[in-house]
């Protein structure tokens, strides 16, 4: 390793340093609460992906504010300028030991399972914003037709599926 590798950074005096053997603490203000450089890095990396995510994010639920979705193949007072094609979005889930557990208590007294009701909206939710995507990807500003699914993989992973048609409307 070269020295710059070696280097390790004090986070309370952010002091640069390269380590005496068995002794991490900063030189400066004597501190142990010190770490490679090379960290420092990789959580400026991984800051930057969450905030590129948040921006991301962002600018998605700003298209998806005026989006419209509908199961019907029309929308009332829109006309349909041009169909760009199918879309779908997925969301495959898997159970945790601990919610099949929890799900297997509540079924045993009956009534609603709410720990795989929660998972199941959220997959339903995930899959329509993924089909949402694919649609603003193609230019559509709305999609017709609707159809979501549910499908099971063996007997931990649920599948749910949002399939619709990607349209440009217009005001009537």
């Amino acid at each position: 390793m070269t020295e710059k590798e070696n280097l390790w950074v004090c986070k309370n005096c952010s002091t640069e340093f390269i380590p005496k053997p068995m002794d991490l603490s900063c030189p400066k203000c004597r501190s142990n609460n010190t770490f490679p450089k090379v960290m420092k890095k990789v959580e400026e990396v991984q800051q930057r992906a969450l905030e590129e995510k948040d921006k991301k994010e962002q600018e998605l639920a700003s298209k998806m504010k005026d989006f419209l979705v509908v199961t019907t193949p029309t929308i009332q007072g829109y006309r349909i300028k041009k169909v760009l094609g199918a879309v779908s979005g997925l969301s495959p889930r898997t159970r945790g030991f601990g919610g099949r557990l929890e799900a297997s208590l509540e079924s045993m007294v009956g009534g609603e399972i709410t720990a795989f009701k929660s998972e199941i909206e959220k997959a339903r939710l995930e899959a329509i914003s993924r089909a949402i995507q694919a649609a603003l990807d193609l230019g559509a500003n709305a999609m017709v037709g609707l159809d979501m699914e549910t499908s099971s993989i063996g007997q931990t992973i649920i599948l749910i599926s949002a399939t619709a048609t990607a349209v440009q409307i217009v005001s009537e």
